[in-house]
């Protein structure tokens, strides 16, 4: 029985080897967070305005490399989604800044707000390769 125990000891010990640099890996790569945004009043161009403006007023946080949100162009063409109406995109120096800004009271303030003005929301998360 002490010959398992010691077993499976040193199987995790050395499985840290093996998953750290990994996630040691994609820890510090950049990475990006975009929201794509459809509203309870889809195309309302006020409504529009006033998401983006809110959304403004999340521009000044550490280890944002770049935000930028905008409304959406409509298109003609059949391959171009444009059912949605606004979308955000930011992009972190790393994933500790991602936590950061997602923990943030302000953040979470804005989210309250979003969601009271949104019908759907869809979020994806990039990193580097």
């Amino acid at each position: 029985m002490k010959q398992l125990i010691i077993a499976i000891q040193l199987l995790m010990l050395s499985s840290l080897f093996f998953i750290s640099p990994v996630q040691a890996e994609t820890t510090d790569k950049v990475t990006t967070h975009v929201i794509i945004v459809w509203l309870n009043e889809a195309g309302d161009e006020k409504a529009q305005k006033k998401f983006v403006e809110a959304s403004k007023k999340l521009n000044d946080f550490p280890g944002v490399i770049h935000r930028h949100v905008a409304v959406v162009e409509k298109s003609d063409k059949s391959i171009v989604n444009d059912t949605f109406d606004v979308m955000i995109t930011v992009t972190f120096k790393n994933k500790a800044a991602v936590k950061a800004y997602l923990d943030h009271p302000k953040h979470k303030e804005a989210v309250k707000l979003f969601k009271s003005m949104a019908n759907r929301v869809e979020i994806y998360n990039t990193i580097d390769s």
